[in-house]
């Protein structure tokens, strides 16, 4: 389902809120996918290439500003190629992560990968969606 960032429903702050995020817009047929997450333990929002929310636009920036009055945690790294078209994987191994485990700390995310061999890093998310949701 495509929705806009301005019509997503009220979250929930006692439970983990995923919502993930494609940058395409109306009339574009591929975009980025970011992962917003905000529970009681804490807000990250991540982006594989570890770029800025405003390079996407203001919408996603506003959205981060107006949720919640909590910071949000960014990635610490790009993991990453800007070649790659993998990026729905890497929200979907955050997401299962942050869904699953008790992580708190960023850096907990993204001690997996490595600071430039993505395609290591391609291959791991790749794997761990696969193992998980079939092939």
């Amino acid at each position: 389902m495509k929705t806009d960032l301005t019509e997503v429903p009220q979250l929930n702050y006692g439970v983990k809120n995923v919502i993930v995020v494609n940058t395409a817009g109306k009339t574009e047929k591929e975009g980025h996918f970011l992962l917003i997450f905000v529970s009681p333990d804490g807000n990250f929002y991540l982006d594989s290439l570890n770029e800025n929310p405003r390079t996407y636009g203001d919408k996603i920036y506003n959205f981060l500003s107006n949720i919640t009055d909590q910071t949000f945690v960014k990635a610490p790294f790009r993991v990453q190629s800007v070649q790659s078209s993998v990026c729905g994987y890497y929200i979907l191994y955050w997401s299962k992560m942050l869904t699953t485990k008790d992580v708190t700390d960023v850096n907990d995310l993204f001690r997996n990968f490595d600071r430039t061999k993505y395609s290591d890093n391609d291959t791991l998310v790749v794997r761990f969606v696969k193992d998980i949701f079939g092939k």
